[in-house]
């Protein structure tokens, strides 16, 4: 199960950023705050198209309202409400086509009891106060038969509805999704200024031939790094002699380096001149993580065994690239489970044990894997970690926060 020790900044990062020795929490929420002082990465503007899984780089406001005009959110007619005195059903006769290409509109007021065809997306002429769906009407030859009369609240989207002139559509610093496409998209955006890819590097140290628990380790990485706002790197195994010269070519090209530690690559970046901003994380079983900054390049080095190691990254490692690529904003949204399982509280660590669903429902009942599991089978039969906070326990039956492996390793 992997464990955390009180974690300790280094003594210059300590004595610049706090007076106190932090517990894990803060001392990676100060190393955070170091790694976000660095250099930004450089922005530029290109083709919406291709801003999927980008990080925004500015604010983008609407420059009219959307939508600009009264329009329809469904396919169907279109005719005022005056047209249908007295009880229905009422029958309109069909006059024009409404085209959203054409954006045709009706100058004259239209007969009464007549009604337009329009398509979702097309403005509603202003002389017509009532949209219906296909679905909702009988068509008889050249006429519209309606039963009844439903409000338009939700076939009529009302002009400014989704946004006013000036108000924000998109914000900066997170990645975008198809969400914030459409938005933009129909906000009349062509490009966006987005960051530059995240250069990310990935190596595991190797004596001789022997790559040990750190290959299938940063196979699995490298799986999970699979996002376009990130530009990764396999270095492959390395070993000690050569990690040096390895280290040196890998900062000057990328701006994060993973590495998986067998031991003494703290000691490494140190005589290159690399300074240490947060060490004393110690993963049971697996080996210490660190965190060291070599001229602008971050450098985290984590436990070889893998399920350590990936732990590793959960707690602190997914957090510092998405501050080195300038996401603020993450979608990562812990969850609540039922304990299904008990562990007793440890002073000063907080533990990360591998979780797996065996309940349905609202609030899901968590599994704690077992120990006896080999490293690489525990990780993929696991559905998420818990995140359990130091000096805290977990009874049977107690809720527990969560995340899913898919949240934070993918």
């Amino acid at each position: 199960m992997p464990l955390a020790s009180p974690a300790a900044l280094s003594e210059a990062t300590m004595l610049e950023l706090s007076d106190s020795r932090p517990g894990p929490d803060r001392a990676i929420r100060l190393a955070l705050d170091v790694v976000a002082r660095l250099p930004a990465l450089a922005t530029r503007t290109v083709p919406l198209g291709t801003c999927h899984d980008r990080v925004l780089s500015e604010r983008v406001r609407a420059d009219a309202d959307i939508p600009a005009r009264n329009s329809a959110t469904v396919d169907g007619f279109a005719f005022a409400e005056r047209a249908c005195r007295g009880d229905g059903p009422w029958r309109l006769r069909l006059t024009a086509r409404i085209a959203v290409a054409r954006n045709l509109a009706v100058k004259d007021s239209p007969p009464s009891r007549e009604a337009v065809r329009i398509t979702a997306g097309a403005p509603v002429p202003p002389q017509l106060d009532r949209v219906v769906s296909v679905d909702a009407v009988r068509i008889e030859g050249d006429y519209v038969i309606l039963d009844s009369l439903t409000d338009s609240h939700d076939t009529i989207a009302v002009r400014g509805a989704r946004a006013r002139c000036g108000n924000t559509i998109a914000e900066p610093d997170r990645p975008l999704d198809v969400r914030d496409l459409a938005g933009l998209t129909m906000a009349g955006c062509t490009g966006v200024k987005v960051r530059r890819a995240l250069r990310v590097a990935v190596v595991s140290a190797c004596t001789g031939k022997l790559e040990g628990n750190g290959g299938p380790g940063r196979a699995t990485l490298m799986a999970a790094l699979d996002r376009r706002w990130i530009a990764r790197q396999d270095l492959g195994s390395i070993t000690v002699t050569a990690m040096t010269k390895t280290l040196r070519a890998a900062s000057e090209e990328n701006d994060v380096i993973v590495a998986f530690d067998r031991g003494g690559m703290a000691d490494i970046v140190l005589g290159m001149g690399g300074r240490i901003i947060l060490d004393g994380i110690a993963m049971r079983p697996g080996g210490g993580v660190t965190l060291a900054i070599l001229g602008e390049t971050t450098i985290l080095l984590l436990p070889e065994e893998p399920v350590a190691g990936l732990t590793a990254m959960a707690v602190l490692g997914w957090p510092v690239l998405r501050r080195r690529a300038g996401i603020r904003h993450s979608r990562a949204v812990p969850r609540v489970g039922i304990a299904a399982f008990t562990l007793p509280p440890t002073d000063g660590v907080a533990t990360y044990p591998l979780v797996r669903v065996v309940g349905a429902g609202e609030i899901p009942t968590l599994d704690m894997q077992s120990e006896a599991t080999g490293t690489i089978s525990r990780l993929s039969q696991a559905d998420g970690i818990a995140l359990v906070a130091p000096d805290a326990g977990v009874g049977f039956g107690d809720r527990v926060t969560w995340t899913p492996i898919t949240d934070r390793f993918a």
